[in-house]
């Protein structure tokens, strides 16, 4: 994205009382000031100098702060929450991952999709889904026409939501969190009844296979969590295609636009190019089942889990963390390692997810087809177990007799670092 972009979200982020934290390289930061001052994100004006940071103000009707924290890190942010930022730097207050949904459903900022958001409901949207999905004219058929009965209310208080596209697929991952496991599975049912409607709806329009597309929104419920989770291949997002065609196809009449086929008069939003979409009728590209260079989501019998025991200790933190990084950069640190060793032991490797349960963390990978070759190949620490039963391989990062000295604390103000000091970074021969 350009700078443009994050002047923008930044904007949002300070108008709404929030924050919007920006990572990457930021070589040169008076340029991208000065590029936003430019763009009137800011005021030109000198900074503020708040602990160590030069902190901006924004222009005119915005009301927020813009500061870089590091090189690799710049925030957005209203005056209150700059300064909790602060005081999180300074070892006071409490991080996010102290909020036990938050920390659940993140995978403890362990997620690996491109997009991926947790929220709280607010009290209005709240309120309205309590009140039950809002029903289309003519209501939905049920079976045998027959009366649809009451269903019960939508109780959702947290949400969270990750989507992710690799190659030709699509995947999506919704989880609502209810009050109580009976409201969670009442929610179920209500969804899975209003989606029941509409699967017949769908039906109408593209036949037997619509059937299968609307059973992969079907929702589960595991405690108060409810779950919708799925991915779609490139056949079915094909399918999805023509579906977006047929409904666009809907809105024409008799007088209606041969080019786009919508009506007269009928604007499209800004930016909406149909010309990638079929007409009705026409036999698109991907229509054949079966084409190649579709990747298959790895199955269970494919996935490996791999336990780092120890991984709160002090003494792997020490190792990991020999700058006195805190908080949560040892389970990063871990997860990127883990990665590396697995995908140099086996190539095909193209996804992992962790969590941090205790004092062991667990990162599952794959696709591995061979456990025994895997495992002998894995080049990170000791391998000490491997259950082929399970599928997993217990790793050990850590000699059992080495000291772990004193645990490393956070750098008081890591802007007095020496500018020509630089940490090499961790590699994996370094286990």
């Amino acid at each position: 994205p350009g700078i443009e972009d994050f002047g923008a979200a930044g904007a949002a982020a300070a108008e709404s009382d929030g924050l919007v934290l920006v990572e990457g390289q930021f070589s040169d930061p008076a340029a991208i000031v000065s590029a936003l001052v430019e763009m009137e994100v800011l005021l030109p004006s000198p900074p503020e100098v708040k602990a160590g940071l030069n902190v901006y103000s924004a222009a005119f009707p915005i009301n927020g702060r813009f500061t870089f924290l590091s090189t690799g890190q710049m925030l957005f942010a209203t005056d209150a929450w700059l300064d909790k930022v602060i005081a999180r730097r300074k070892g006071e207050g409490q991080g996010i991952l102290t909020n036990a949904v938050f920390n659940t459903m993140s995978k403890k900022l362990a997620r690996k999709e491109a997009l991926w958001l947790v929220a709280d409901v607010p009290e209005e949207a709240g309120a309205a889904l309590q009140q039950g999905l809002a029903v289309p004219p003519g209501g939905i058929p049920g079976p045998d026409d027959a009366p649809e009965a009451s269903t019960p209310a939508i109780k959702i208080d947290s949400l969270m939501l990750a989507l992710d596209s690799g190659g030709t697929d699509f995947s999506l991952e919704l989880i609502g969190v209810s009050p109580t496991p009976e409201d969670a599975e009442n929610t179920k049912k209500t969804i899975g009844t209003q989606l029941g409607g509409m699967s017949l709806l769908a039906m109408q329009m593209l036949g037997p296979k619509a059937i299968g597309l609307m059973g992969k929104l079907m929702p589960k419920s595991e405690g108060r969590n409810v779950t919708i989770a799925f991915t779609l291949n490139e056949q079915e997002l094909a399918t999805v295609k023509e579906m977006a065609q047929k409904a666009l196809a809907g809105f024409a009449g008799p007088q209606g636009d041969s080019a786009t086929g919508l009506p007269e008069g009928f604007e499209l939003p800004e930016g909406f190019d149909p010309s990638g979409f079929e007409k009705p009728g026409e036999t698109g590209e991907n229509d054949e089942a079966g084409k190649p260079g579709v990747a298959a989501e790895p199955s269970s019998d494919e996935v490996v889990t791999i336990l780092i025991s120890g991984a709160d200790g002090a003494a792997l933190k020490k190792k990991l963390s020999s700058a006195g990084e805190p908080g949560e950069s040892v389970f990063f640190k871990l997860n990127d390692l883990v990665l590396a060793a697995a995908q140099k032991a086996d190539s095909g490797i193209d996804s992992i997810s962790g969590s941090l349960d205790d004092d062991v963390a667990s990162f599952e990978v794959g696709p591995v087809k061979d456990l025994e070759a895997f495992a002998g190949k894995i080049a990170l620490g000791k391998v000490v177990k491997v259950d082929a039963a399970k599928r997993t391989i217990e790793l050990e990062l850590v000699d059992p007799g080495e000291k772990p000295g004193e645990e490393p604390e956070a750098p008081a103000d890591p802007k007095k670092k020496d500018a020509d000091e630089e940490e090499d970074p961790l590699e994996l021969e370094d286990f």
